[in-house]
């Protein structure tokens, strides 16, 4: 895990109104193109919040962020993972 990566935990607690809007603050805070971001196709854990997967242009690992929606129907950022 670089240092990069540990900011991003910066943005659990945040809401987004759009995955472009969570695309560019990931990119701001890592310096780094993110190449795909979308709602996780993989069945979540039990007791656990929705995923959102990403990975860099420059990387192939996947990173997978979870989220709640509020009531406008906006990303809000719970975890972080690595």
């Amino acid at each position: 895990m670089k240092a990069n990566d540990i900011s991003l935990y910066d943005l659990v607690g945040k809401r987004f109104n759009t995955l472009d809007r969570l695309k560019m603050a990931i990119e701001k805070i890592s310096n780094m193109k993110v190449d795909m971001i979308a709602e996780s196709q993989t069945e979540r854990p039990e007791d656990s919040d929705d995923m959102i997967d990403f990975c860099y242009l420059e990387l192939q690992d996947i990173h997978t962020m979870f989220y709640l929606k509020d009531n406008a129907g906006r990303y809000y950022i719970t975890e972080v993972e690595f």
